[in-house]
């Protein structure tokens, strides 16, 4: 039996160094320290229908759409469902896990992943699955 207390909703985990990120379809992502912005946040969206899933996936999408463009401008691009892209190289991007309870979403773990001071080659994307 555990002794922990549930976390409250809106609680955000930082991870200065991430060296398994999951990404979809079992992509494991690398965030050098120090070059990357990467953290979760725990929503519990019990309001949301399963069925309608994807609009907290949207949601978050245009969240941080609307908060990078004042700073970076009309190159901000995303490339739905999850990845936001500067230009033709990718910045970041997330990855939405959801605890399903009946017909409702439970809890929802948004982690997202922006790189902010990683430098590659022209040719290179920024974040690079492993």
């Amino acid at each position: 039996m555990s002794n922990s207390k549930p976390v409250p909703e809106g609680t955000v985990i930082m991870a200065e160094h991430q060296f398994a990120g999951r990404g979809q379809q079992n992509n494991q992502w690398h965030a050098e320290p120090g070059k990357n912005l990467t953290f979760s946040v725990l929503l519990k969206p019990t309001f949301l229908a399963v069925a309608d899933q994807f609009d907290l996936t949207r949601a978050i999408s245009l969240a941080v759409y609307d908060t990078l463009c004042p700073i970076l401008g009309d190159q901000l691009k995303i490339k739905w469902p999850n990845d936001i892209y500067y230009g033709d190289k990718k910045l970041g991007g997330m990855l939405i896990e959801n605890l399903l309870q009946g017909s409702v979403i439970k809890n929802a773990i948004i982690g997202l992943g922006i790189n902010i001071n990683r430098k590659t080659s022209p040719k290179a994307q920024l974040m690079q699955p492993l």
